[in-house]
């Protein structure tokens, strides 16, 4: 899938979202209890925003911090933290979850398949 603006929203349960970003995407995925895992083309670049009370997150490419990030220092925290994917870009995606995992991977196209 080529995408511009999703949004996706879930009380109780895992969202997943494959595919491709267009030039200046908006995607928002949100769940109050549940894991985001996120696969994207290698090329794929852009900012990433996550929140997350209650997880981890796990990326399989590196993630930069940006500037005016809130780090996370404890669980008892909660924070927005801001990251730059495949040296920034206009692409913006916001994941947000209570209580679970977050899974970030950019990925070659042998390896959709």
């Amino acid at each position: 899938m080529r995408a511009g603006v999703v949004r996706v929203e879930s009380m109780s349960g895992d969202i997943a979202f494959d595919g491709e970003l267009a030039g200046g995407a908006r995607i928002q995925l949100t769940t109050h209890s549940g894991d985001v895992a996120v696969r994207l083309a290698e090329a794929a670049s852009g900012v990433l925003e996550l929140s997350t009370f209650n997880g981890d997150l796990t990326a399989n490419r590196p993630l930069t911090l940006t500037a005016g990030s809130i780090a996370i220092r404890n669980r008892s925290e909660r924070g927005t933290q801001r990251f730059e994917f495949g040296g920034g870009g206009a692409a913006r995606l916001s994941i947000t979850t209570f209580n679970g995992d977050i899974r970030f991977d950019r990925l070659t196209l042998r390896d959709f398949n």
